[in-house]
This record gives C-alpha cells, structure tokens and sequence, in this order.
C-alpha cells in the first residue's frame, strides 16, 4: 500500500527545520558531529521523498554530500531504500538521488529521517556541496538557511 502526503503544513512547527536540527540529531546519535565524513549545512530546502510505502513532499535540511535530514511526521522503517529529489534553485530540474533511511526521529514536532545517499556522482556531490554553501550565504526564500 502506497501513501502519498504533503508535510508541509506540519512543517512550521518541525524543531529539526526550524533551527533545533544540531543539538537533537547530536544527542539522538550520541556522536559528535566531528565523527561526520563531511560537513552538513543548516537548509531549509523544498524536496519529495518517495519510497516503496510513502511519497511525501517537504522539506530537506541539515544537508551534505553524503545525506540529508528530511523533515516528516510520516516516516519509514530504518533501513528503507528512497529516492529523494530535491529542488536546486539554479537548476531546471530537481536532483535525483538514491539513498537509504539510516535513522528516524518518531518525536513529536521534531520527526522525520536521516538519509544516507547511496552512489552519488561526482557532479551530483558538487551541486550538493554548492547548495549547502548556498544556503549558509542565502537571502533567498527557497534556500534558507535555519
């Protein structure tokens, strides 16, 4: 059984896109956020995530080459294989990546899921890389920095 949702009017009252994204994925991984293979920008950034259970359109952030936060109260065991496209303001098309659900957060108004990024071109770890600095230098609505 498919579901398709659209999060974001639940979206405004999401802690994890709404700025407290750091202190809860820091203290939900019991990790320091140096043990990261690269560095994750604060983005407020529109994107659809489809799997083989949901479709959802929302909101992506704490975002890297490597992995995504996205935003969501409807979420998808651990381990579930995504696709995941997210809008790139520079762009004429959204990105379109494959990754696997690594972590859920089922707390109230701070849920969604930690997204690894499965084979990531060198030219798709790029436009990541170059929306993150983006978003961190952003005045614009459809990149926001948290």
């Amino acid at each position: 059984m498919h579901k398709e949702v659209d999060s974001k009017a639940r979206l405004d009252d999401c802690r994890l896109c709404s700025g407290d994204a750091s202190n809860h994925m820091a203290s939900y991984l019991g990790k320091s956020r140096d043990l990261r293979r690269t560095v994750r920008a604060k983005v407020q950034v529109p994107a659809r995530y489809v799997s083989e259970n949901l479709t959802i359109d929302g909101t992506v952030s704490d975002l890297s080459p490597d992995g995504v936060f996205f935003c969501s109260d409807y979420l998808d065991a651990k381990g579930e294989p995504v696709r995941i496209s997210i809008e790139v303001p520079w762009r004429d098309r959204p990105l379109h990546l494959r990754g696997e659900v690594r972590w859920v957060s089922e707390s109230p108004r701070t849920g969604g899921m930690g997204i690894r990024f499965m084979d990531v071109s060198f030219e798709d770890r790029v436009v990541l890389s170059s929306l993150g600095v983006a978003g961190l230098g952003a005045e614009r609505a459809d990149v926001n920095l948290l």
